[in-house]
């Protein structure tokens, strides 16, 4: 090999393992590939010097996330106007943020391999872990996440949450790596190759005995739930023309009508329990629903369908979830205090008072501008990005007899704010979804990939609806149960079951990091005092 072989040999290893990578998430779903990527990204940076190493593993990052978020640069042209050449310069500096994670994870590997060679794959499953629960990601998105579709081998997510699944995942490719460095030692190699086959072994195994419990534990409630998909257009959710906007709500009126013929009895059928729409399904902003309630009983309860602006367009939800005679959950804007937040509503069955959920968790640079806060001067200085403001607390909603816990698209692919949330009586996952400005891309695939693991993590269904897909049931055990298509004016009906059975990431968090964390500092604590022995020995 010349010397410039060589010096390119570490960089285009790098970025293989990046491309590698990205081909484990949806729409690859390549999971076997995990493993060797991890594995060619020690072999680019091991060995090499601190510096390097940090370098290497910052371009192989930047690579994954470039090309997993290639629709970054179309969502930034599409929502502020900005030209071609600034949505490809946020796009790189997006990708060279999160990339310097990977950079930090090498850096790092390369000084942990130094003190404790022995232990170096579960140090380095243990320094990914900690990096990717640590590290401030706007998108975060869990190497765990390649294996989704293999189902026995995702559930010890309900012990470790998703890192497990990383864990098992860098162990393994630290494993391959050790043993080509390690080539020379054959007893040390043909060890770390056990470790390498009895990992997964242990995963799969657990895997199939959770499903056979789970699907066998004592069923609490079932709720027959029918979801509408009203695929709105980015021109549609730019216009403030009234008849524009109207005929969003109207498309999400129409594939609702089936579920009312139904419950008229104007139609063969089950009726359903609850009817969800998604995020921003109501076009506008919330008029007051119990002022809207009392007009329509004013008017005898009878309502012509004759909208003519945003408070008879109110009369018309109302007028729905009376006929409907069901829980009735959709997406709004509303107002508070001078302020636009984004919010779930819910309509009981009985007719009651609704009930608002407020989305907590906003997106940067999407629904609000960081520090614009503390410096309001900022407020309003970049086109296309809001000034929402968040809610003040989490609320329960009902879907049919499930107790619910509703959440509003980015929200759900935090899975500490999930589970934060959750209290011991909630029976099902509501999400409300609208991704809209990302188009046809492979945004709509990842965002129900992440979600799907907040349903085995929490040994909860989950019921998915958005504006333009991937709308979802999702089982307790993360398998996908109906789908919609992408960009489709369609609807989805299912049965959720809650059932009995415990989980004990839900109980207890990220303790399996925690663990982690404490054994591999004092792992490397010992390992670091015996490099020094060792070379005090040589000294003398």
């Amino acid at each position: 090999m010349n010397a410039w072989s060589a010096a390119a040999a570490r960089p285009l290893a790098a970025i293989l393992a990046g491309v590698l990578t990205t081909f484990t998430w949806p729409p690859f779903d390549l999971p076997l590939l995990g493993p060797p990527a991890v594995a060619l990204l020690l072999l680019a940076t091991l060995g090499a010097s601190g510096r390097r190493r940090f370098l290497l593993g910052t371009l192989g990052g930047a690579v994954c996330v470039g090309v997993t978020f290639h629709w970054v640069y179309d969502t930034v042209r599409v929502m502020t106007g900005l030209p071609s050449v600034v949505a490809a310069v946020v796009l790189l500096l997006f990708a060279l943020w999160h990339g310097l994670a990977w950079g930090v994870f090498a850096w790092s590997a390369g000084a942990v391999r130094g003190l404790c060679p022995r232990g170096f794959p579960l140090l380095a499953a243990t320094l990914w872990i900690a990096l990717e629960w640590a590290f401030p990601a706007v998108f975060p998105i869990f190497l765990g996440y390649g294996w989704w579709r293999v189902l026995p081998a995702i559930q010890i997510a309900d012990l470790t949450g998703v890192l497990g699944i990383s864990f098992v995942i860098v162990a393994l490719g630290a494993a391959f790596a050790d043993t080509v460095l390690r080539r020379r030692e054959c007893r040390s190699a043909l060890g770390v190759l056990a470790l390498a086959a009895l990992m997964p072994a242990l995963v799969y195994g657990y895997g199939l005995w959770r499903i056979a419990v789970v699907e066998s534990a004592p069923v609490r409630n079932t709720a027959r739930v029918a979801v509408v998909q009203p695929n709105h257009t980015i021109p549609e959710k730019r216009s403030r023309d009234f008849l524009t906007r109207r005929a969003m709500l109207d498309r999400a009126v129409a594939l609702s009508e089936p579920v009312l013929a139904r419950h008229r009895g104007e139609a063969p059928g089950p009726r359903v329990d609850a009817l969800i729409w998604p995020e921003g399904s109501f076009p506008t902003r919330l008029p007051d629903m119990q002022r809207a309630a009392a007009q329509l009983d004013a008017l005898g309860g009878s309502f012509g369908n004759e909208v003519r602006d945003w408070n008879t367009a109110a009369l018309q939800v109302v007028s729905l979830q009376r006929q409907l005679g069901a829980d009735f959950i959709f997406g709004s804007l509303r107002r508070v205090r001078g302020r636009t937040r984004n919010s779930a509503i819910w309509l009981p069955a009985d007719g009651g008072e609704a009930e608002k959920y407020d989305k907590l968790r906003l997106v940067p640079f999407g629904e609000y501008l960081p520090l614009s806060d503390r410096f309001p001067w900022l407020k309003g200085r970049v086109p296309g990005v809001s000034d929402f403001a968040a809610g003040e607390g989490v609320v329960r909603f009902r879907v049919g007899p499930l107790r619910a816990l509703p959440n509003i698209c980015y929200e759900a692919i935090f899975p500490g704010f999930v589970r934060r949330a959750l209290e011991p009586d909630d029976e099902v996952l509501v999400n409300l979804t609208n991704d809209v400005w990302f188009g046809s891309s492979r945004a709509l695939d990842l965002h129900l990939m992440a979600q799907t693991f907040r349903a085995v993590e929490n040994r909860l269904p989950l019921v998915r609806a958005t504006v333009t897909g991937i709308s979802a049931f999702v089982s307790a055990t993360g398998e996908v149960q109906g789908t919609t298509g992408r960009l489709e004016v369609t609807s989805l009906e299912g049965v959720v079951t809650s059932r009995r059975v415990r989980s004990v990431y839900r109980d207890v968090g990220e303790v399996f990091l925690g663990g982690a964390c404490i054994v591999a500092l004092l792992w490397i604590a010992v390992g670091a005092k015996k490099s020094g022995r060792l070379g005090a020995r040589r000294r003398a």
